[in-house]
């Protein structure tokens, strides 16, 4: 997500190059409060249960890293039909990961354009 240009992961790396007002800072603030309101009201907190079967596959025959298997599988445990991730290891597997757990991983501009229709 980009902001004037600016990728926001890059924000806090240029905190020091942009003095706020605190005018500013209380806007910044408030603007973020709602949306973390908005965010809160509509999104369904997932159950994070590692199974004994789908997170050791993930491991032993797609061999992802354990924190991206962990996320993975908490995915697909809890029914979710896209995996937003801008990893390249897991990104190569999609065909097989959509196939075998009814899951596409794909990239955020991807999952956007599709959900614009």
């Amino acid at each position: 997500m980009y902001k004037s240009g600016i990728p926001l992961t890059l924000w806090s790396k240029l905190r020091a190059k942009h003095d706020l007002s605190n005018e500013e800072k209380f806007t910044v603030r408030e603007i973020v409060l709602n949306h973390l309101k908005t965010l809160r009201n509509h999104t369904e907190i997932v159950c994070d249960v590692i199974d004994e079967d789908v997170y050791p596959k993930l491991i032993l025959e797609y061999k992802l890293r354990t924190h991206d298997s962990v996320l993975l599988a908490t995915a697909i445990l809890n029914g979710c039909s896209w995996f937003i991730t801008n990893d390249r290891e897991i990104l190569e597997k999609k065909k097989k990961l959509s196939k075998t757990f009814r899951i596409v991983p794909d990239l955020p501009q991807n999952f956007l354009r599709e959900v614009k229709g």
